[in-house]
């Protein structure tokens, strides 16, 4: 006997061998399109194995540098209202004027109706809501503020 059959005995038996022992059941298919298929049966569950495929290099043109232009000082943005911020700057007086003259009816509403609980209560959350609002508008009319004694310095 040659040394290749030798080889191939030993390894059929291995493979017999190991087919016994572990009751591995190898079943070897080929699909239509040439790719070989391999459906193993560990203790009676399926498995597919597939060849791994290939993916295809793709070559990435290199990338034109762009020139980058060197400023030679940061421009400066001139400080300025937006359109949004000029029109709140212009009302922010008289709706906070409002806020406080319905903070008052409130109070005096409530100083009228105070035995009434449920009227009571009604007015007490109109208050609150009324009081947050004009808080509100207070912060942002600092802020608006603010900003105008900036513009004004530049």
């Amino acid at each position: 006997m040659s040394g290749w059959t030798i080889v191939w005995i030993v390894l059929l038996s291995l493979l017999g061998l190991l087919v016994l022992l572990l009751a591995v059941p190898i079943y070897l298919r080929v699909t239509f399109h040439g790719e070989l298929t391999v459906l193993v049966r560990v203790w009676g569950i399926p498995f597919r194995l597939y060849p791994r495929k290939k993916k295809p290099e793709k070559e990435k043109p290199p990338k034109a540098e762009k020139p980058k232009t060197v400023q030679e000082r940061p421009r400066e943005r001139k400080l300025k209202f937006s359109f949004k911020e000029q029109r709140e700057f212009e009302t922010i007086d008289d709706d906070i004027a409002k806020l406080e003259e319905k903070l008052e009816t409130l109070d005096a509403q409530i100083a009228a109706n105070a035995t009434n609980s449920v009227k009571l209560r009604e007015l007490m959350d109109k208050k609150e809501e009324a009081g947050n609002e004009l808080d509100e508008k207070m912060e942002r009319w600092v802020y608006l503020n603010d900003l105008n004694e900036d513009i004004t310095k530049e």
